[in-house]
Parts: C-alpha cells; structure tokens; sequence
C-alpha cells in the first residue's frame, strides 16, 4: 500500500507538470488535486502501520485544507478563490504547526532562532515588495506570511540531539513550501512573474519533506 500512494504522489506530479507545460486545464484539474491526498495516504498507512498515531487528527485536518487550498487556486483570475486558497493553507498551517509545537525540545532555542531569524528577512524583503505594488489584496498576505513564520519556529523548536534529520528535513520542507508560497503571491498580485511548473515542484516537494519529517519525528519521539 506504501508503494501504491507513493506512485499516485509521482504520477499526479508528473501529469501536473506536464498540464502546465501543456496548459491543458483539464489535465491539471485531475492531477493537482490528487497531490496532497496521495501524501495523506502515505502518511496513515505508515502511521498506523509502524508508529503511534499521536496527534494524527492534526495532519489529517491539515492535508485537507491545503487541498482545498490546491483546489481554490486551481481556479484562475478570480480573487474570491484566491482569497478561498488562502484562508485554506491559512488554517491548514495553524494544525500542522500545533502538531509540532507538541514536540518543542529545551535543545532547539539557538536553532530555532537562527532558522527564524533568516526566514524572517526574506519575508521582510517579499513584504516590501508586496506594499511596494500597493494592489489591494496585498494586505492579505502578512498574516499568512506570519503563519509561515511561526510555522517555521514549531518545526525548528523540535530541534535535538535524537531529531536532527526529522528537523532538518521539516525545516527544508517549509522553506521549499515558503518558496512556492511567495511566488504565488507575488505572481497573483502581479509583481513578478513565476513559471507554474517551479512553484508546483517546490510546493509538492516541501509536502513531501514535512510529512517526512512527521513520520521521522514519530518514530523518534513518542
């Protein structure tokens, strides 16, 4: 079963990435949305095969708003989706991070600041340009980059001795996810223009490292 939704996960992308190359709507319709929920599998089948499902409630709920999130910014040049898709991965985020939160280590404060500190400058300089553009919507997304930055302090705080692979690997998961992220923003507010096919590669990579990191994270502190 492992091997069945880790295939779904390359296959959607593969189709995806293709779709974008194409333009083909159709083709991306069928295989964005299939993404997240083939992680969603992998991540039960694993968690109730081999580890203890603490807080799995949590990831579910996650996985399910950042679909929905995949699904609202399917739909193109409507800003009330766009809006949708962020208040999705929004609130997606805010369940993630709890998870994590639940694994704070007394070990990770250096770490963490270190990690924060620098996510919190590239932030800084996104928002610059956000406020530089003064369109509307722009406003929208400080509280979502503030999501992503305290979502960023949760997985660095699981920082120690026995998780450093876990952590490491979350941390590349949400710089990958924060990369994606901001492209999105700055292409939907039309500041600068993004290949399709990058944003989604990164997305999807960095949901495959913070569910990896959530899997590593179980088998070593519960």
């Amino acid at each position: 079963m492992e091997f069945l939704f880790l295939s779904l996960f390359i296959v959607a992308n593969i189709v995806n990435q293709i779709a974008l190359s194409k333009h083909s709507d159709c083709l991306e319709y069928f295989s964005k949305p299939l993404i997240v929920p083939s992680l969603l599998g992998l991540y039960l089948i694993y968690c109730f095969k081999y580890f203890s499902c603490q807080g799995s409630n949590l990831i579910i709920t996650a996985l399910i708003f950042h679909t929905l999130g995949d699904i609202f910014l399917m739909i193109k040049n409507k800003n009330v989706f766009f809006v949708l898709g962020i208040a999705s991965f929004f609130t997606g985020h805010i369940f993630y991070m709890t998870w994590f939160a639940r694994i704070a280590s007394k070990d990770s404060l250096i770490f963490a600041i270190i990690i924060s500190t620098l996510f919190i400058l590239g932030f800084l300089y996104i928002g610059k340009l956000i406020l530089d553009s003064k369109n509307p919507l722009g406003p929208l997304l400080f509280p979502y980059s503030l999501a992503l930055i305290a979502f960023t302090i949760c997985i660095a705080s699981t920082f120690s001795p026995q998780n450093i692979l876990a952590t490491v690997l979350g941390i590349v998961g949400i710089a990958l996810f924060s990369f994606s992220d901001c492209c999105v923003g700055l292409k939907a507010l039309e500041i600068k223009d993004f290949s399709e096919n990058s944003i989604m590669i990164t997305y999807s990579l960095g949901q495959f490292f913070l569910i990896t990191s959530v899997l590593l994270l179980l088998s070593t502190s519960f």
